[in-house]
């Protein structure tokens, strides 16, 4: 994992392989360095490692979920400024009130749209410079 600053880390916690590479490919094409991971607390174990700029988990990633991982991280002191963005497959009207009363900063559905993931992310942290080849 090469990365410029922590300012512009990026965890990815996501357990589908493909969805995994897509964000982690479009975030790196922005200029972001990431740690991706498919657990919970893989996620926590690289929140505690890299402190990132911003976490971005799979709403149903397991071990716990984005959730309850979020739940955790907004409680610790060290971690609660991190901002939290939430995707999931369950867009319904309850489960975005758990993930923002968990303290998500953000919600996004999937299918991603690639431009909306973006605009997302660049309004929780400002974009680095694209990291040369």
């Amino acid at each position: 994992m090469e990365h410029r600053s922590p300012h512009h880390l990026v965890v990815l916690a996501e357990d589908d392989p493909e969805v995994r590479r897509l964000i982690g490919t479009m975030l790196a094409h922005e200029g972001y360095a990431t740690a991706r991971v498919t657990t919970g607390w893989e996620a926590l174990a690289a929140v505690e490692r890299f402190a990132p700029a911003l976490v971005v988990l799979d709403a149903d990633v397991e071990s716990p979920n984005g959730i309850a991982l979020t739940q955790l991280l907004k409680r610790n002191p060290r971690h609660s400024h991190v901002p939290v963005l939430l995707l999931t497959t369950h867009a319904d009207s309850t489960r975005i009130k758990e993930a923002l009363a968990a303290g998500a900063a953000g919600y996004l559905a999937k299918p991603l749209h690639t431009d909306a993931l973006r605009d997302a992310i660049a309004s929780l942290v400002p974009p680095a410079s694209p990291l040369a080849a």
